[in-house]
């Protein structure tokens, strides 16, 4: 049975989390395909509910890191696979859109046998799988890639910070990260993932929330190249509540330091 593995790099500390993503895949995907649809060898992300890792990066990448500070967000991404993995592609499909409680709660409880103990108990005894399950009317030969490549697949619980242990990725997902706090208790910066993605071209994509607060999250950014438009935002059909930026980031070249007036230094000795 194909399942991914699980990491717990740092069993110290644990924050809250979401049992799904909100924000929407479709639009990380059109994003990747309108600017890179070749694909990637490697990619990372935070993992969240696990719709990004799974269903934007892993039908694309031939390796993936999904970072959590949350076990209960890792809990809810591992079940999804471990559910897929369980009840195979064409009944995982039905049921997460046919939304049947009873039905998932009894196939919910099978599945967690499947899940690393750490995580089977941050799983609730109520259908919070559901959530967000909209996500997953994908064609039944994604789901059936899905499956196929679970095996390279990697679910680690630690922060952002964790990430460079595991190399250098193609392309990184990091959400609305810039807007919290990981277990420093610092907000990482644009700059921090610099070491995280290659050097030629890497790719970051990036959301934040659409408001007065949070706009300068949306950049631009010294050394990162917006390849999508930075006027207005998109809003998608799923989460009218919720109006994000989406951003697909390049890497580039630093711009050199700028120098201070030096006109009125005293001469070298």
């Amino acid at each position: 049975m194909n399942l991914p593995k699980f990491e717990d790099v740092h069993p110290g500390h644990n924050a809250g989390g979401y049992t799904s993503t909100n924000e929407e895949p479709r639009i990380h995907t059109a994003l990747i395909e309108a600017h890179h649809p070749e694909g990637f060898q490697r990619a990372a992300a935070i993992s969240s509910g696990g719709e990004i890792p799974i269903l934007v990066l892993l039908t694309r990448a031939e390796e993936v890191v999904a970072i959590d500070h949350s076990y209960m967000a890792l809990a809810y991404a591992y079940l999804k696979v471990a559910l897929l993995s369980h009840m195979g592609a064409v009944e995982f499909h039905k049921q997460m859109l046919k939304k049947d409680e009873p039905t998932m709660l009894r196939v919910q409880a099978e599945a967690k046998s499947l899940m690393p103990l750490v995580l089977r108990d941050k799983v609730y005894s109520h259908p919070s799988i559901l959530y967000g399950s909209e996500f997953w009317a994908v064609p039944i030969e994604t789901l059936e890639l899905i499956l196929s490549r679970l095996d390279k697949l990697t679910f680690v619980h630690g922060d952002l910070t964790d990430l460079t242990r595991y190399g250098v990725f193609d392309v990184l997902y990091i959400s609305n990260a810039l807007e919290h706090t990981g277990r420093s208790g610092k907000s990482p910066k644009m700059e921090d993932f610099r070491t995280i993605v290659k050097e030629d071209g890497g790719l970051v994509l990036l959301t934040s929330a659409k408001s007065s607060t949070s706009a300068k999250y949306a950049g631009p950014f010294d050394g990162w190249e917006a390849l999508n438009a930075t006027k207005g935002n998109i809003v998608g059909d799923m989460w009218k509540g919720q109006t994000w930026d989406y951003r697909l980031l390049r890497k580039c070249p630093m711009p050199p330091p700028v120098l201070g007036d030096t006109t009125n230094l005293p001469a070298t000795l």
